[in-house]
């Protein structure tokens, strides 16, 4: 495992969660990125468990207008697969 002391873990509620000293939900996230000017990558493990496991996460990941697919890392073992999305920014911008 690698360990990203800059990381945020999604919280529980992973979409709009509590904010708490170390667990924002998704949207939490893009926004404190939009309002910092920060970039954003989301790292996910296989599609199939994670479509199963966080759908409500996928769901944005997959929304083209907010993420794109930076890239797939090959892990030696197919569980160890891990997928990086970008999020594109300013998806907020217009709520201001």
């Amino acid at each position: 495992m690698a360990y990203d002391p800059l990381g945020w873990m999604l919280s529980t509620d992973h979409v709009t969660g509590p904010e708490s000293e170390h667990f924002l939900g998704l949207v939490q996230l893009m926004s404190l990125a939009d309002r910092q000017g920060a970039e954003l990558y989301v790292i996910g493990g296989l599609k199939v468990d994670d479509r199963h496991d966080v759908p409500e996460v996928m769901r944005w990941l997959d929304d083209e207008n907010a993420f794109e697919h930076f890239k797939t890392v090959h892990g030696t073992e197919a569980q160890n697969l891990r997928e990086l999305y970008h999020y594109k920014g300013g998806f907020f911008d217009s709520l201001r």
